[in-house]
């Protein structure tokens, strides 16, 4: 199952809502959030479903707002997550320690 919620305005209470779904859900393969208003705090909350989520592969958050804040807790989950294989950040404007904390990430990850 993939569920698309590009471009709906999406914001860190909505991530909410979905990181509830993502701990729940064991259908849905992909999952696209780009092109909406998630922040770090939202980030932080899809992130710790991850975690927990053994179905989902792709995941798109790319296009968001801030979401730099979010990327140590994004990359914590990754290491645990062994179902995610592609991850499309793209347009995020993410600083250099931020993109350092994914390449490190991407080190240990064994998906």
């Amino acid at each position: 199952m993939e569920l698309d919620l590009i471009c709906n305005s999406i914001k860190d209470n909505s991530a909410d809502a979905i990181g509830k779904m993502l701990t729940l859900n064991r259908g849905l393969v992909q999952l696209q959030l780009g092109n909406n208003q998630i922040g770090p705090t939202g980030l932080k909350l899809i992130s710790k479903a991850l975690t927990v989520n053994k179905t989902l592969k792709k995941l798109d958050i790319s296009y968001n707002r801030e979401i730099g804040g979010g990327i140590p807790a994004l990359c914590d989950a990754l290491i645990k997550n062994k179902a995610l294989t592609h991850l499309k950040i793209s347009e995020n404007s993410l600083a250099d320690d931020r993109i350092r904390t994914i390449t490190e990430m991407l080190k240990v990850n064994k998906v």
